[in-house]
């Protein structure tokens, strides 16, 4: 509360004296009876967070004396970006506590009745007795709760505000004893599942979607009851939750019960607004409802799933379930042909990471190049994540160049920002739209590189070093198809569609490689050895070089990384590097491509010469070479080539790739 002596300095020791002088702006707006009226009514509002806090803070300036709140939850760094009482002094501090000293820090005569362990069937009449109006600030996926709160509140007369925050925009609904009722508006049932309820009370809070051109679909992970949210949109949300509390507590004109609906969205300076009279029991709401739930299924199985983090606090021996989780975020790393040529052991508290030298049979793996970039890219996304339990990874590497041991420990590493791009690292190879990245996302991939001794980052931005390294795309192509083992291994890993790819649990579907219905049915045609030998004589495969060379003529930033030199150190350590620059690009919202096969093939002519290759491959990669070597002049000879990479902006991809079963990865 307040400082007595100060309250007693200006007068305002009584909740009338405060009143008169707090809130005297208010007037003209208000009256002074509203006002007196506000001071002795009572809001509940479930949960402190986002909307919880905002609505609480923007109901206590306008005048209302009483409340009741409830939230079971602590703050944590999460919660900074949007939550009214998220700050570095209140980490790890309940909610409702932090909320409470903030509202009677702006009015000390509050009365606040918390709820410190959140609202439920032993407590729901206690938290809606007396009470005036209720004012939704439940998390969004917390349907059996909100749906329990609602009909309790209808039972007993009390009307319910729903205002929630929707990308850069709002959206409002009130709930009102005589309207429609949460059940009828959503179409919500005791026997609803949790997917189709999540899913009608989305499609019933935002019928007009208005948002849905700009917010990304990707970062909204039903798993993990997580989604895309900004400030801009919670400060709309106290408005109008406040307006719409106070239009129901001093029975102002304009309410508009539900099936009432809107939808105010800033950022597109749109407003949409209308009744749902089936609510989403009309045919337009179903169908809605019907798409998102496919869209929804079918990104489930077009990728990979994401596992769900256990709860660890440190103390004790290194849990069974975080070892999984470990490996799990391992094998998120890229491989040749997404072939996973891994294998782990545990001894203790010590990962063993090892090649299996005979999973990746590609020409393009020479000497284990691939498989050591991918080896090192499994330490660095095991290291990435282990951060997220204060644990540090030291890599040491073993005498077979083909493993290293993890030493895991507790430290004290701070959280690595990276450790969430493990799981959304993915390859996009459609065509880049050009966009500029920004001076920090070039420099945030140039710094990704600096902890590895050696490791340089060669960026090329200008439109002659993007078009020189899209030349040499396309005669590296033009060498790979003439290689009957690239040919072949490529077709061994290639899978028809996502169902045979999630089957297998490796290599990739054509709809992740990009390739439309008639790329795909070309790719079948020339599958046998001897069909693309004439593809090649008549200059078919031609169309395969010339895609390759348009992608990266697409990108507005071709990358390389290398290392000071090319034996298997080099490698491993490049792979680490890389997978930093690829998790960063990840991190920034970046589409990313690796385009290997120019720089093995140019590492593999330079080690064993043209003999390695057939004469008509030769003469392409003289020419890959000769376009390389001017988009990477100071490129020296003996650098060891680790990736060549385009990075940009694009449509999401179709499909993704899938992982084998964790244990299958695991030495018994």
């Amino acid at each position: 509360m307040g400082d007595p002596r100060s309250l007693n300095d200006w007068g305002l020791t009584t909740p009338e004296a405060f009143r008169d002088q707090a809130f005297a702006r208010t007037v003209g707006v208000l009256t002074r009876d509203e006002l007196a009226r506000l001071g002795n009514s009572r809001v509940a509002i479930p949960g402190m967070g986002g909307g919880g806090g905002v609505h609480l803070i923007a109901l206590v300036r306008a005048g209302v004396g009483k409340f009741h709140i409830a939230d079971m939850d602590r703050y944590e760094p999460v919660n900074i970006n949007r939550q009214h009482g998220a700050r570095v002094d209140t980490l790890g501090q309940p909610k409702v506590d932090v909320m409470r000293r903030d509202a009677l820090a702006i009015n000390p005569h509050l009365e606040i009745k918390t709820f410190p362990r959140g609202i439920g069937p032993d407590n729901l009449d206690e938290f809606l007795a007396g009470v005036d109006v209720v004012v939704d600030g439940l998390d969004f996926f917390v349907w059996k709760t909100r749906r329990a709160l609602f009909n309790r509140a209808r039972a007993l007369g009390i009307p319910v505000v729903t205002a929630g925050p929707i990308g850069f925009g709002v959206i409002g609904l009130v709930f009102t004893p005589d309207g429609m009722s949460f059940d009828d508006y959503f179409d919500i049932h005791d026997d609803t599942p949790d997917l189709e309820a999540i899913l009608k009370f989305y499609v019933g809070i935002v019928p007009a979607m208005l948002h849905r051109t700009y917010a990304m679909p990707r970062h909204i992970r039903l798993e993990d009851r997580a989604g895309p949210s900004i400030s801009g949109g919670l400060m709309l949300l106290a408005g109008v939750g406040c307006t719409e509390a106070l239009r129901v507590l001093l029975k102002r004109p304009g309410l508009r019960p539900a099936p009432a609906y809107w939808q105010f969205d800033v950022y597109r300076q749109r407003f949409a607004g209308g009744r749902l009279r089936w609510g989403n029991r009309g045919l337009l709401q179903r169908a809605k409802i019907w798409l998102l739930g496919r869209e929804l299924r079918r990104r489930g199985e077009r990728f990979r799933p994401r596992p769900a983090p256990p709860d660890w606090d440190g103390a004790g021996l290194l849990p069974d379930g975080v070892k999984n989780f470990l490996v799990a975020a391992g094998v998120q790393a890229p491989s040749g042909d997404n072939t996973q040529p891994w294998r782990f052991e545990w001894r203790g508290a010590d990962l063993r990471v090892a090649v299996e030298p005979n999973r990746d049979l590609s020409f393009f793996n020479f000497r284990q190049r691939a498989s050591l970039i991918s080896l090192g890219s499994v330490v660095e996304n095991i290291r990435a994540v282990a951060s997220r339990y204060r644990l540090e990874v030291n890599a040491v590497p073993n005498a077979d160049p083909l493993s290293m041991t993890l030493r895991i420990a507790p430290g004290p590493a701070p959280l690595d920002p990276l450790a969430e791009a493990v799981w959304e690292r993915d390859t996009n190879r459609c065509p880049f739209n050009q966009e500029p990245l920004s001076d920090n996302a070039r420099n945030a991939l140039t710094r990704a590189v600096a902890d590895f001794s050696g490791a340089r980052l060669h960026a090329r931005t200008d439109p002659a070093g993007v078009r020189a390294m899209a030349e040499a795309a396309y005669w590296a192509d033009r060498a790979r198809v003439e290689l009957r083992s690239a040919h072949e291994h490529f077709h061994r890993m290639t899978r028809v569609d996502a169902a045979s790819a999630r089957a297998t649990g490796d290599g990739f579907s054509f709809r992740n490689l990009g390739a439309n219905a008639a790329q795909a049915l070309f790719l079948r045609a020339t599958r046998p050895w001897t069909v693309n030998v004439l593809a090649n004589r008549s200059r078919l495969n031609d169309m395969v070089a010339l895609h390759a060379r348009a992608l990266i003529r697409s990108a507005p930033f071709v990358g390389l990384v290398t290392m000071p030199g090319d034996g298997d150190a080099d490698f491993r350590e490049g792979g680490r590097a890389v997978a930093r620059v690829w998790l960063t690009a990840a991190y920034l919202g970046l589409d990313f491509q690796p385009v290997a096969s120019v720089n093995l093939l140019l590492a593999r002519l330079r080690s064993e010469g043209p003999g390695a290759f057939p004469s008509r491959a030769v003469a392409h990669l003289r020419r890959a070479e000769e376009f390389f070597r001017a988009a990477f002049p100071e490129v020296e000879d003996n650098n060891g080539l680790i990736l060549l990479f385009r990075v940009g902006h694009a449509p999401p991809i179709a499909e993704g790739t899938f992982r084998r079963e964790l244990s299958t990865f695991m030495v018994k």
